[in-house]
């Protein structure tokens, strides 16, 4: 028999491939362990007994549970009656002290538990009755919120810095950590604070060694949030930031998103989460949306009637294994101050817009489009031609303080807090109502000009030019001159061959 006799045998003697290829095959297990959700799976599954056909009703349920204490509690008493009641006792007892929160979402179930356990205490027996001292649960509190998680390393004496620039990856890591059972805001606008490519590709790669880190501790919740606030449309348009990364940050990052990505319902990170065991924290999102879809695709009820248990049960088993993560302790110490300091600077209120305004401001739209031209400063005040200013002094007064300041930080480098006389003639000559003779005071001595002196010349200077109704005598407008060139108002000798800033001397 040839190779393509045997093959045509082969297939004779399966049937069940005979749909052809384009029909998917049957899933089979090889050689392969089932998953603890399997395994949790049939078990419930098995404890349903009789009702495993998917659906019961109410009265079938209510006598399946309170069954279910039959076979330890069956040597209590004789009496049958008696055997029924203290058989409620326990299911109700067990109810309370593993399901609280039900209880007291409801007020009108909170009080039918709280008749009936006034009820085994008139006429309930001893082992009734003791079961009722766990009626204490029904205070409105509970049982109430864990303890206060201890951190070892809040008794030891060190000092820690609180500089972003000085914190160790792994620190940061492990307090971002600590800080998802509370809150955790975006990371966007910390790199956005950077004024250069090269800090801000800095930021960058300091937040992916977090990131893979946060990997490491297995808490993925807040790596979704690291790694989406790295690749946030605002941070992935910086070419520039990301060409200073190295080639191991890139590769990190691609690692991760391809993690993290929603492809093939988070195929990758379903998973990585089935093989983790120990402390975990689980991408919420996805598992809320697995409760959400598997809530909206079946009903609570079969067309006759009766209660889904399929359902229930799938339900009963995520819920347990969320409820179950919630119980686990952080495997990692934290620092108070360094907690209030993350929680103080993460909490940004930035809208979408400010951020791509940011963006856009760090990195414009069409860069290499824009002509190359040497750095400037921008003028404080412009002061338009044509137009003039309204005796408001409040609004004036501000003008004049950023003008001040401009001059100051410009003029007094040293900080002294004063100018010379010259530097003030050669400033209060390029104002409009320099030109109109209110030329500054005479000075004796040292002839040097306080902060609050210019601002009270500037203030004084521009009150009378309004009251005057004066208007502009010049036109000023920022041109380089490859030649001398002069005013067209005052025939002065414009000075500055290409500068970016032009001086009038008459």
């Amino acid at each position: 028999m040839n190779r393509k006799d045997s093959k045509r045998k082969s297939h004779q003697e399966c049937p069940e491939k005979i749909g052809g290829r384009g029909r998917a095959r049957q899933a089979r297990r090889h050689k392969t362990c089932p998953s603890p959700r399997e395994i949790s799976k049939v078990m419930a599954s098995m404890a349903l007994g009789v009702l495993n056909e998917g659906g019961c009703s109410e009265d079938e349920l209510l006598e399946k549970c309170i069954q279910s204490f039959e076979l330890k509690y069956k040597e209590a008493t004789g009496n049958t009656q008696e055997l029924r009641r203290l058989q409620i006792c326990h299911l109700v007892r067990y109810w309370l002290t593993q399901h609280p929160e039900t209880v007291h979402q409801e007020p009108q179930l909170e009080e039918v538990i709280g008749r009936f356990w006034a009820t085994v205490e008139q006429e309930g027996n001893s082992a009734q009755r003791i079961l009722g001292d766990f009626s204490n649960l029904l205070s409105p509190g509970g049982p109430g919120p864990p303890p206060p998680v201890s951190s070892p390393g809040l008794g030891k004496k060190r000092k820690v810095s609180l500089l972003f620039d000085h914190l160790e990856t792994g620190e940061l890591a492990e307090h971002l950590t600590y800080l998802e059972f509370r809150s955790f805001q975006a990371i966007t606008v910390m790199v956005l604070s950077r004024p250069g490519p090269a800090q801000r590709a800095q930021v960058l790669e300091k937040f992916i060694h977090v990131a893979q880190r946060l990997h490491q501790l297995q808490n993925f919740n807040t790596l979704m949030a690291v790694t989406g606030g790295l690749c946030h449309s605002a941070i992935s348009r910086l070419k520039d930031s990301h060409a200073h990364l190295s080639p191991d940050s890139t590769k990190a990052l691609l690692e991760l998103t391809e993690l993290l990505a929603s492809r093939n319902n988070y195929a990758c990170y379903r998973r990585t989460w089935a093989g983790c065991t120990g402390f975990r924290l689980p991408l919420l999102g996805v598992h809320l949306k697995d409760l959400v879809s598997l809530h909206e695709a079946h009903p609570d009820r079969l067309p006759d009637g009766r209660l889904h248990l399929l359902k229930l049960n799938s339900l009963y088993l995520r819920l347990q294994e969320l409820a179950a993560l919630q119980r686990q302790q952080p495997p990692c110490s934290a620092n108070e101050d360094l907690l209030h300091l993350l929680t103080l600077s993460l909490d940004l209120f930035y809208t979408e817009d400010k951020i791509y305004e940011l963006s856009y401001l760090r990195e414009p739209r069409y860069p290499k489009s824009l002509p190359h031209s040497p750095f400037k400063t921008h003028l404080v005040v412009e002061w338009a031609p044509g137009v003039t200013p309204k005796p408001d002094r409040v609004t004036l007064g501000q003008h004049v303080e950023k003008l001040v300041e401009s001059v100051f930080k410009n003029y007094d480098p040293e900080g002294r807090g004063t100018i010379s006389q010259e530097d003030f003639e050669r400033l209060s000559g390029n104002f409009p109502f320099a030109c109109h003779g209110l030329h500054p005071p005479l000075r004796q001595g040292s002839g040097s000009f306080s902060r609050a002196e210019v601002t009270e010349y500037l203030l004084q200077a521009s009150a009378i030019c309004s009251k005057l109704g004066l208007d502009f005598l010049h036109a000023f407008q920022e041109v380089n001159f490859r030649k001398p060139a002069f005013c067209v108002s005052c025939s002065g000798f414009t000075v500055g061959c290409v500068a970016t800033n032009t001086a009038e001397t008459k």
